[in-house]
């Protein structure tokens, strides 16, 4: 799944956690082991991007890591939005207690739309979200619907235009891209967006 970076709180590592502050930006001097393999994997994800999935915990829907310390690290110095990873839910039992019923409601909502990287704290929110969007407590989003969602909300983020599907270069592609003019006088110049786990061939 696709783990929301800012709802990344801690490491379930012990060790771990006097390598990394309360925001994941490392400790440890120039000068140690650590800021080395935490440079090569900057280096990584600046050249092919990290790919690999970290192993987390999930509790009352916040996230601690188990693995991929230095990956969560690296993505949030870069202000990435999400990364992939193997999840343990933690649940703990229902109750009246309102912290508890609010993880209920999300955790319907989440099975109903799979998303889960919004955080609200008042109870009935997530039932009033599914009503806005003009769906039932029951019906199950499409994967057309999710994708739309995601792409509003990404929209919002950047300054251009996603723009229409990257058809004409398809096959410079692996996965889907979107492809938006930004000037066509003189030399046209275009804007692309990736869609996660997308990459192109340009230097093949």
């Amino acid at each position: 799944m696709d783990i929301p970076l800012h709802l990344i709180v801690g490491t379930r590592t012990a060790g771990r956690a006097n390598a990394f502050a309360r925001n994941f930006m490392p400790l440890m001097k120039e000068n140690t082991e650590f800021a080395n393999k935490w440079s090569n994997v900057y280096a990584y994800q600046m050249r092919e991007g990290v790919n690999d999935p970290i192993v987390a915990y999930e509790y009352m829907n916040r996230f601690y890591v188990q693995e991929g310390n230095k990956r969560v690290s690296v993505l949030k110095y870069l202000n990435a939005f999400s990364i992939e990873g193997r999840v343990t839910r933690i649940v703990p039992e229902r109750s009246e207690d309102p912290q508890i019923l609010l993880l209920y409601e999300f955790m319907r909502f989440y099975s109903l739309t799979g998303i889960n990287y919004l955080d609200l704290r008042k109870m009935g929110s997530f039932e009033k979200l599914l009503r806005f969007c003009g769906k039932g407590n029951e019906e199950i989003w499409s994967e057309e619907a999710l994708a739309q969602t995601e792409k509003d909300r990404f929209q919002k983020e950047i300054f251009f235009p996603i723009g229409e599907p990257n058809d004409a270069y398809a096959q410079y592609f692996v996965g889907q891209s979107y492809l938006s003019p930004v000037s066509v006088a003189q030399v046209p110049v275009y804007h692309v967006t990736f869609e996660p786990g997308c990459r192109n061939n340009w230097h093949i």
